[in-house]
């Protein structure tokens, strides 16, 4: 199996499959998205659209008091395509709320 690695800065736009709360989250937990766009990497689609993002909850905490709000932590482990193959991504989540 050849593993090829791409350095680059991207963004991964993608939607969560299921709620997700600091609350009921557990450490360890894997996450499933939606990659909602095309990724590419000097022209070349690297990630496409409507592929499966699965990541790994590695930070949940709970809202405490009543102006202490929860904590959440996401790590984007790798994409998989509707191929089956798996392309590796290293990068903490940051989750813009969309309304």
């Amino acid at each position: 199996m050849l593993l090829k690695r791409v350095n680059c800065v991207c963004v991964l736009p993608a939607l969560l499959t299921r709620n997700l709360s600091s609350a009921d989250a557990k450490k360890g937990e894997t996450v499933d998205f939606e990659v909602l766009e095309d990724v590419k990497v000097n022209e070349v689609i690297v990630i496409a659209k409507c592929e499966s993002a699965i990541a790994t909850v590695t930070e949940a905490q709970s809202k405490r008091r009543m102006a202490c709000g929860g904590k959440l932590d996401v790590n984007i482990d790798y994409v998989r395509s509707t191929t089956g193959e798996r392309t590796y991504a290293s990068g903490k989540a940051i989750f813009r709320v969309l309304r």
